[in-house]
């Protein structure tokens, strides 16, 4: 630990890199609800996109799991989510896609989409304690 992270603490990460062989012990046994980004190095909207999503992992940490997955990389895991195009969004609650959104998406729908996200995982939480 260096002499900033002991004054300030440990510096906060972005997004995880998820592939092929980290999908199954990040995505599904994650206790937390999951967002993917599925981005291409070449994409300009992705990278736009990209900056957005480590932002909002930044912000969010310890409430959702933020992963990015680039398609050229990792083309099983895009077929297997039948990404036709990036960046698209994909938004897991209990090992199953909730909501899908394609395209440059603005910071407060990121937002918006992540604490709806959180709210449903905390409400079947809560009811399977009930």
């Amino acid at each position: 630990m260096g002499l900033l992270d002991s004054i300030f603490g440990k510096p906060k990460k972005g997004a995880i890199e998820l592939t092929e062989e980290n999908f199954n012990e990040l995505v599904w046994d994650a206790k937390l609800p999951v967002i993917i980004d599925f981005y291409a190095d070449w994409c300009q909207p992705c990278q736009v996109m990209i900056s957005l999503i480590n932002r909002l992992a930044k912000e969010y940490e310890g409430k959702v799991l933020i992963c990015k997955a680039n398609v050229d990389y990792n083309p099983k895991l895009s077929q297997h989510f039948e990404v036709k195009s990036v960046p698209t969004l994909l938004f897991i609650e209990n090992n199953a896609v909730a909501e899908r959104v394609s395209g440059l998406t603005p910071y407060p729908v990121l937002i918006e989409k992540t604490e709806s996200l959180i709210s449903a995982s905390v409400e079947k939480i809560e009811e399977n304690i009930e």
